[in-house]
This record gives structure tokens, C-alpha cells and sequence, in this order.
């Protein structure tokens, strides 16, 4: 037989504690960094895969399981669906810094030569067929993710950046 019996359930670590609400569904809560120890009722400690505590690190998703054994005791187990980060997001600011420096220079650069060549009368359709080619541009790259042309990611912003080069 089957069935579900409500418990208090606790996320302790030495600074903080997490109460995780009574729910008839299965939820997803975002926990942040560390390491926890399971508490059920508010004096029994669940180990978690023969560990006395879970890790959680950045980035990752992981399904924790609750069952209550035959002795009135309760066993824990984990299934990680994502590993955790391995690069460190600060990565990213140098990538976004040259990716904003080269759209100001060729944007303004660009723009800026447009609207002195162009008469006033269509500066407007300047701007319609630059905002165009744009949402052109982004509609070919749904198109090749969605295709799902390689399994690495790596590969696949390398074709990017040859078809900027080529386009």
C-alpha cells in the first residue's frame, strides 16, 4: 500500500534552515549553495546516500527522494539530473564586453555613414530595412539551433561565427 503521510522537512546547515512546505504535489525549490542535513519532524536526521549531509553546488539539478521505511525510519536518496558548473560565470563579462564593443563599433559606424548618405525623406526606410536585416539575421540563427546541427555547443558558436564572417 502506497501513501503519503505529511511531514515537517528541514534543510539544516550550521547558518540557516530552510522549512520546505507540506505539499500534495511534488515541487521544485531553488536551494541555494552548501551543504544540508535532512530534517524530518524536527528531530530526525535522514542520511542522504550513506552521507550524513547534500552538497549542492551552483548550477546544478538534482531530484532528492524521501521514503519512509518499514520501521518508521525514512532513507534518502539522490539523483543528480545536471551536473554543477565547471566554468565560473565571471567568464562571461569578457565575452559580453567585446561582443558589446563590436556591435557599437559597427552599428554606429554603420548608422552613422547610412543617414549621411541618405536623404531626409528616407532616413525612415533606412531604419526599417537596418531593423530588418537584423530580425533576418536572428530568424536564420533560430533556424540552425533548432536544427540541432552538432552535440557539442562549442561547435555550434563556431559555425556562428563563421556564418558573421560570411554574411
Amino acid at each position: 500500500m502506497v501513501y503519503r503521510r505529511y511531514i515537517k522537512l528541514e534543510l539544516k546547515t550550521d547558518k540557516q534552515s530552510f522549512l520546505i512546505p507540506e505539499s500534495n504535489e511534488i515541487e521544485e525549490y531553488s536551494i541555494p549553495v552548501g551543504k544540508y542535513k535532512i530534517v524530518i519532524n524536527d528531530n530526525v536526521t535522514v542520511q542522504c546516500d550513506e552521507c550524513e549531509t547534500i552538497n549542492f553546488k551552483s548550477g546544478e539539478v538534482t531530484n532528492v527522494m524521501i521514503i519512509q521505511t518499514e520501521n518508521d525510519g525514512y532513507q534518502c536518496k539522490t539523483f543528480q539530473l545536471t551536473g554543477p558548473n565547471k566554468i565560473h560565470m565571471l567568464w562571461q563579462i569578457p565575452q559580453y564586453i567585446l561582443i558589446t564593443l563590436g556591435e557599437v563599433m559597427f552599428s554606429v559606424t554603420a548608422l552613422e555613414f547610412s543617414f549621411k548618405q541618405v536623404p531626409a525623406s528616407m532616413k525612415s526606410i533606412l531604419t526599417v530595412i537596418w531593423l530588418c536585416s537584423a530580425g533576418i539575421g536572428n530568424l536564420i540563427t533560430v533556424v540552425f539551433v533548432k536544427m540541432n546541427l552538432f552535440q557539442h555547443q562549442a561547435w555550434e558558436y563556431l559555425m556562428f561565427a563563421c556564418k558573421k564572417l560570411f554574411i
